[in-house]
């Protein structure tokens, strides 16, 4: 059997040219860790160079010199580094956040903070880090199902749209594609299609763009965090 690469400082796997480099960032205080989201990282398969730096804390990856594409903040305890947050949230890369805490609130705080992703670890597996990554970096938004079912499908009832469906239209309206949505609704993406071909009729719109727009021009239950408060 033969061994793993070895994962160094800075993990790079080279596909194209240079000045096409992804470079991804991870923040974890825990070597094993670090090192273990570095090396899967690092196995998936851009179409272009992938660069995977490791930093220990926020504060390191913020002093570093390169630009990077995104950043994976790994954080173990559930209370949320807020300041660090929002001093990476206000570079020009996305942020992932992962965390055990699944509150929602902590969510909303997150994401109020400019993030782009999080996913809670308590439940998620691996192989959803891996889909969400790809995502966001070409400019996607992932928010978890669970957030969403709390929030914004509470009491809405569009359309006579179905919970089903109505959660399919709100993931869509959050830029997740379909092989995301069916992999977090634990279903076929042609069951997606099918949701997705009924929001269309009982919308009476031509296209999920369409869908889309009217959704969002829908008021919204959920207040913000800072007009909650």
């Amino acid at each position: 059997m033969s061994e793993p690469p070895s994962v160094e400082s800075t993990v790079s796997t080279e596909r194209s040219t240079a000045d096409q480099t992804l470079r991804i960032a991870i923040v974890d205080r825990l070597d094993l860790t670090r090192d273990c989201i570095a090396y899967a990282v690092a196995t998936l398969d851009f179409s272009q160079s992938v660069e995977v730096h490791k930093f220990a804390a926020s504060d390191d990856l913020l002093a570093s010199p390169t630009c990077f594409s995104t950043v994976l903040y790994h954080l173990h305890d559930v209370s949320l580094d807020i300041p660090g947050l929002q001093r990476l949230a206000g570079s020009d890369a996305p942020v992932i956040v992962l965390s055990p805490d699944a509150g929602t609130e902590i969510i909303r705080v997150a994401f109020d903070c400019g993030i782009k992703g999080y996913i809670p670890t308590r439940d998620a597996q691996l192989k959803l880090l891996l889909s969400v990554l790809p995502f966001i970096n070409a400019g996607g938004q992932y928010i978890p199902t669970s957030v969403l079912s709390k929030t914004e499908l509470k009491d809405r009832n569009m359309h006579g749209l179905t919970d089903r469906e109505t959660l399919v239209l709100t993931m869509l309206a959050k830029g997740k594609q379909n092989k995301v949505i069916a992999y977090e609704m634990n279903v076929s993406e042609s069951t997606v299609k099918v949701h997705i071909r009924n929001v269309l009729q009982k919308m009476r719109v031509k296209n999920r763009t369409e869908a889309v727009s009217m959704f969002l021009a829908m008021p919204k239950p959920i207040q913000s965090v800072e007009q909650a408060a």
